[in-house]
């Protein structure tokens, strides 16, 4: 049986599920350690958005009985919607109609991707530095693409065709945390749909031991960069224990600019990428990666990223 722990609640006095629209929910993220008394009732799952529970219930307690960090769980609820956040088998969202699939794509509930950009858009005079005083997304980040058929519905064997975005990493990178626990549905170069949960299909490039032929989501600290005529290699920070030397991303050098990966106060940043891994000498190599699939992680999420990508599995 799977069990997963719950990163974050949404905080929210105000919100009523039945009441009011999902737009309406405030997305105050609270981790378990930073819970307050005051708070009970009122924490919402950031994945069905059903309520959630914290154990143990008084705030100042961080370890249960058991010697088990605070956690979050949910509420027991027989006619509770399915959630891949709950013990037991994961189960991934379905919608009773088209409209409810579309809408949820519309809110981002629901991530549809059918390619990620490869070259910066013109209009796009952003440099991301990570911090809030620049814009980290904008529409510039994604475009429409076609319409996707999507097996969804909650009637086994029905499909909904649903609007998908041609993106990037970046846009994914922006509202890491709120995206984190999102259902991705991804076109191969095939054209069919693969589905991620994007929690779960990252990975450190540390834990890799051999090639990807296949593209995953990926991620590593940026050690050092070289910049060559025609492209650029981003070097990424191994582990003592890693029985590999190296990894490097390899990306155009309007890429290595325009996404900070030449600025000198960007070493240390973790870099997110979606690629395919092959061998190189005693490391790993990338193919050359397109605009939209490398992007620095705004370093505000880097604490929460290490934290709970480390963290054991506990009952919810």
């Amino acid at each position: 049986m799977a069990i997963r722990r719950i990163a974050y609640a949404y905080y929210d006095p105000e919100w009523v599920k039945l009441s009011h629209s999902l737009a309406a929910l405030k997305r105050n993220t609270v981790e378990p350690l930073a819970y307050l008394s005051h708070m009970k009732g009122f924490l919402f799952c950031p994945s069905c958005y059903e309520h959630l529970t914290r154990v143990p219930a008084d705030p100042e307690k961080e370890m249960t009985s058991n010697e088990v960090p605070a956690y979050y769980k949910h509420l027991k609820d027989d006619d509770a919607p399915p959630c891949s956040l709950r013990c037991g088998p994961i189960q991934y969202k379905k919608y009773a109609t088209q409209e409810d699939a579309k809408k949820a794509v519309e809110d981002e509930e629901l991530i549809v991707i059918s390619g990620f950009l490869q070259t910066r858009p013109e209009n796009n005079p952003r440099v991301d530095f990570g911090g809030d005083e620049v814009p980290i997304d904008s529409h510039f980040e994604r475009e429409d693409g076609k319409e996707v058929s999507l097996p969804i519905a909650r009637h086994n064997g029905e499909s909904f065709r649903v609007p998908s975005q041609i993106t990037s990493i970046q846009s994914l990178c922006a509202n890491f945390i709120h995206n984190y626990y999102r259902e991705i549905y991804l076109l191969d170069e095939d054209g069919r749909a693969k589905r991620y949960r994007f929690c779960d299909s990252l990975k450190n490039i540390n834990e890799l031991r051999e090639e990807c032929d296949e593209p995953r989501f990926l991620f590593g600290a940026v050690f050092r960069v070289e910049k060559f005529k025609g492209h650029s290699n981003i070097w990424l920070r191994i582990d003592n224990s890693t029985p590999y030397r190296d990894f490097r991303i390899r990306i155009t050098n309007d890429t290595a600019e325009g996404r900070g990966f030449l600025n000198d106060r960007n070493f240390g940043r973790i870099a997110m990428f979606y690629s395919k891994v092959n061998g190189a000498g005693l490391g790993f190599i990338t193919p050359e990666l397109g605009w939209g699939e490398v992007a620095l992680l705004p370093d505000k999420y880097d604490d929460f990223l290490n934290r709970v990508y480390h963290e054991d599995d506990t009952d919810n």
